[in-house]
C-alpha cells in the first residue's frame, strides 16, 4: 500500500531536508562572509606598515585578503593561481603589488616543487603576470630596492624583473644543487649555497665574485651580514651517521682567509645575522624532545649569549627590520618568547605559553606582532603587552553545525534507508512479477494465486524453512504431469534484524511413481561437519561418475539400497555439470529446487530473467525425467 504525502514518514523526511537546507545554507553565509574561507598559508606586511596581504590555501585555488591596517578593515578579497599557495610577498612600499607561488602538482620532492609564480595587482585584483616554475625550488628573493627578482633552481640562478621578464641568468649548470640564497642589506651582494661551493656574486654589475669552494661538501642554510661581508653557511645535515653539524663563518673580502668553523652536536635549524650588527649570529641547533639552543655569536665565533636552552625545539623566528627584537615560537609547547636585542646584552620581554599566534612577523616598526591562527583569522597584537590590536576573522565553523547537522544528517539517512529499502523491495517485486509473466507466456502456463505450503508434504526443504511461502506461481503440464513452479520465499532473524531469501522451486505434486523417500542436496561445509557428527550420508563408488557425484552431493534415505538405485550414471553425471540443485521425494510428490552457485569456477544467478528460469524448468524436467524413467 503506498504512503500518502500525510504519512509520519513523509513529515520527517520533508522536516528533515528543511532544516539540512537551513543549516546549509547559513553555513554557506558564514563561511561566504568570512574574510578567509580556508586556512592561512602565508601572510606579509607592506614596508610602511600599513597594509597586509594574506593568501589561505584550497585544493585548486589561493584565496587572496588584502586589509588597511590603519582603518582596521578588509578592503578586498579575490581568487588567484591555480593551486594552493605556499608564501606571498609586497613587491613595492605602497603595497599594490604582491607576488605570490601556488603548487600546481602533490606529492613532488622536497627539494622540487612544481608551480606557479603568481604576480598580481592588490588594488584590482588581477593577474598581472604569470610564470611557470616547474623545477624550480621554493626559494625566491623579493628585492624590492632594486625592482628585481632572484629565482633559484636546482641548477640555475636567473634575476628577474618586477614584472617576471627575465634580465639575466646569473648561473646554469648541471647538478649544481643550489639550495639557498641571502643578500645583504643594500641588495648588492648575493650568496647562493650549493654542491661543492658557495657561489656570490655581485648584483649590480651581475659579475660573479670569489667563492668559497669545499669539494664532497653540501652547503645548505646560508646567511650574510648586513654589510655584506662576512657569510656564514651550514652543510646538509641528513646523514644518518653524522655526529657533528659545523656552521662555516667566511670572509668574503678575503677569500683566502681562514674560514672559521663553530661545530654543534645537533643539526642546525635556523641561521640569521642580526639586522643592523654585523658581528652578532643567531645560530638555533637541536631538534624536538631532544637538547636545543639558541645563541648568539661573535664573527670571531665565540659565543656571546645563550637566549634559549630546552628540551622544546624552536618552530620558527622572527627577527624585526631593525633587529632590535627577535621572537622565538616553540614547536611542541606552542609558546614563544620575546627578546630585546637593542642593548650589549638581550633581555627577555614575555614569555607566553600558550601564544595564539602563528607565522608571526613583525612590523616595520616593531610594535606589532602579525600572524594568524584558528586558523583563518589574521591577528596583530601589540609587542610589548601582547594585547590584540586587530582581528580580521575568518571562517569558523559555528558550534551549533556539528550537533544540528549530525543529527539531521542521521535522521534523514535512517528515514532515506526506510524509504529506499521499501521502493527498492516493490520495485523488485514488480520486476519478478513482470519476468513470471514473460515465462508464462512463454511455456504456456497458468499464474496461480497461491499454493498452500500445508497442502504439500512434509518435505525437509520446506521444515527447514519454517514460516515461507511461494510467490508468483505457475502451474501447468510437465511429462504428462500437473507441475507448478515459483520462488519460495522466507526470513531469518538475527537479533534485530531480518534477512529476506528465495529460492526457485519446481514441484510434481503426484509423480504416479515407485521412487523412494530421498533428499539430495549439495554437499557443503556444514555438512560435511554434520557427517562427522553422524548424519547420514550415503556414499555411492560403484563407478567414477557416482563417487564424484558422493564428493559433490548429500543422499539421505530410510532405504539406501532403494535410493542407491535411484542414482543412475547418467543421473549423477547430469548433477555434476548443473550444480545448485537440491531434490526431495516424498509420499508420491517430488521437488526440486535450486539456489544460486557460487564457487571458485562458477557465479551463476540463474532465476531473475525469463530464459535463464525457462531453461531452469528444462534442466528441473530433465531431472524429473531420470527419475521418473524416461531417458
Amino acid at each position: 500500500m503506498k504512503r500518502t504525502p500525510k504519512s509520519p514518514v513523509t513529515w520527517v523526511a520533508l522536516g528533515t531536508v528543511a532544516v539540512l537546507l537551513v543549516t546549509g545554507l547559513a553555513w554557506g553565509m558564514i563561511r561566504y562572509r568570512a574574510a578567509h574561507a580556508f586556512p592561512i598559508r602565508a601572510i606579509d606586511v607592506s614596508s610602511d606598515g600599513t597594509t597586509i596581504v594574506s593568501a589561505g590555501a584550497a585544493d585548486d585555488f589561493s584565496e587572496v585578503v588584502v586589509w588597511d591596517l590603519e582603518e582596521k578593515r578588509k578592503v578586498t578579497k579575490f581568487a588567484a593561481g591555480e593551486g594552493p599557495v605556499i608564501w606571498i610577498r609586497f613587491l613595492n612600499s605602497s603595497g599594490s603589488a604582491a607576488l605570490m607561488h601556488c603548487l600546481l602538482e602533490r606529492g613532488s620532492s622536497h627539494a622540487v616543487t612544481p608551480g606557479q609564480m603568481v604576480l598580481l595587482d592588490l588594488e584590482t585584483g588581477r593577474e598581472m603576470a604569470r610564470r611557470s616554475t616547474r623545477g624550480y625550488l621554493t626559494k625566491t628573493v623579493v628585492l624590492p630596492k632594486s625592482d628585481r627578482v632572484v629565482v633559484l633552481s636546482w641548477d640555475s640562478i636567473e634575476l628577474l624583473q618586477p614584472d617576471l621578464r627575465p634580465i639575466t641568468t646569473l648561473h646554469s649548470g648541471s647538478d649544481l644543487q643550489l639550495r639557498a640564497a641571502a643578500v645583504d642589506r643594500d641588495e648588492k651582494i648575493l650568496a647562493v649555497s650549493g654542491k661543492d661551493q658557495l657561489h656570490v656574486w655581485d648584483l649590480e654589475t651581475q659579475t660573479a665574485l670569489p667563492s668559497l669552494v669545499a669539494e664532497g661538501t653540501r652547503f645548505e642554510k646560508v646567511a650574510i651580514t648586513p654589510d655584506g661581508n662576512w657569510i656564514a653557511m651550514t652543510v646538509d645535515s641528513n646523514s644518518y651517521d653524522q655526529t657533528e653539524f659545523p656552521v662555516y663563518l667566511w670572509d668574503r673580502r678575503n677569500p683566502e682567509s681562514e674560514v672559521r668553523t663553530l661545530m654543534f652536536e645537533s643539526e642546525v635549524s635556523h641561521l640569521a645575522f642580526v639586522p643592523g650588527d654585523s658581528d652578532r649570529l643567531l645560530i638555533v641547533s637541536g631538534r624536538d624532545r631532544l637538547p636545543s639552543q639558541t645563541t648568539l655569536y661573535s664573527l670571531a665565533g665565540e659565543p656571546l649569549e645563550t637566549l634559549y636552552s630546552g628540551t622544546n625545539a624552536v618552530d620558527t623566528i622572527a627577527l624585526s627590520a631593525d633587529g632590535t627584537e627577535l621572537l622565538l615560537q616553540l614547536k611542541r609547547a606552542g609558546g614563544s618568547q620575546l627578546w630585546d636585542l637593542s642593548g650589549d646584552t638581550a633581555t627577555q620581554l614575555w614569555d607566553k605559553r600558550p601564544f595564539p599566534l602563528g607565522n608571526a612577523i613583525f612590523s616595520p616598526n616593531a610594535s606589532s606582532l602579525i600572524g594568524y591562527s584558528d586558523p583563518s583569522t589574521v591577528r596583530i597584537v601589540d609587542t610589548l603587552d601582547t594585547t590584540q590590536e586587530f582581528e580580521g576573522r575568518g571562517y569558523r565553523r559555528p558550534s551549533w553545525v556539528w550537533p544540528i547537522g549530525s543529527s539531521a544528517a542521521g535522521v534523514l539517512f535512517l528515514v532515506g534507508v526506510n524509504l529506499l529499502t521499501k521502493f527498492f523491495a516493490g520495485k523488485s517485486r514488480e520486476q519478478r512479477a513482470a519476468v513470471i509473466d514473460q515465462v508464462a507466456a512463454q511455456l504456456r502456463w497458468q499464474r496461480s494465486s497461491s499454493i498452500s505450503v500445508e497442502d504439500l508434504p512434509d518435505f525437509e526443504f520446506l521444515k527447514q524453512r519454517a514460516g515461507g511461502n511461494f510467490e508468483f506461481v505457475l502451474t501447468g503440464p510437465s511429462l504428462d504431469r500437473e507441475s507448478l513452479m515459483g520462488w519460495f520465499k522466507w526470513t531469518t532473524r538475527t537479533n534485530d534484524s531480518h534477512q529476506t531469501h528465495r529460492e526457485f522451486c519446481f514441484v510434481y505434486p503426484d509423480t504416479d511413481s515407485t521412487l523412494p523417500e530421498f533428499y539430495i542436496f549439495p554437499e557443503n561445509f556444514v555438512s560435511k561437519i554434520s557427517a562427522l557428527a553422524g548424519w547420514q550420508d550415503i556414499d555411492l563408488d560403484r563407478t567414477e561418475s557416482l563417487r564424484k557425484f558422493s564428493a559433490k552431493h548429500v543422499l539421505r534415505s530410510n532405504q539406501p539400497d532403494r535410493a542407491a538405485d535411484v542414482v543412475t550414471h547418467q543421473f549423477a553425471e547430469f548433477l555434476c555439470d548443473h550444480p545448485g540443485w537440491s531434490i526431495e521425494s516424498l509420499d508420491g510428490s517430488l521437488m526440486l529446487s535450486w539456489q544460486n552457485v557460487i564457487s571458485f569456477q562458477a557465479l551463476k544467478s540463474r532465476h531473475n530473467d525469463p530464459v535463464s528460469i525457462v531453461n531452469l524448468q528444462k534442466d528441473a524436467e530433465r531431472i524429473a525425467g531420470f527419475l521418473f524413467g524416461i531417458r
